[in-house]
């Protein structure tokens, strides 16, 4: 069976691809078994494909219209 490799990113790209989040939250993510990854000394790797499966996997489709203060206290 033949690999197909597949370059891995790294924190600040890995940010980028999910959404523009800050590459320090990925990094806690992945420290927390949250997101999957790849651990190369210190460093943290990530797939795009696999990343890719978690988004979908989580991902909720679209918010429901956040809720006002004055619509809570009715």
């Amino acid at each position: 069976m033949t690999e197909i490799y597949e370059p891995l990113l790294n924190d600040v790209e890995a940010a980028r691809f999910l959404g523009g989040l800050h590459s320090k939250t990925v990094q806690r993510m992945a420290r927390r078994g949250e997101i999957p990854h790849y651990r190369i000394g210190k460093y943290y790797r990530y797939k795009v494909s696999e990343l890719s499966e978690w988004l979908v996997l989580h991902s909720s489709g679209q918010n429901p219209p956040a809720q006002t203060r004055k619509e809570i206290i009715q």
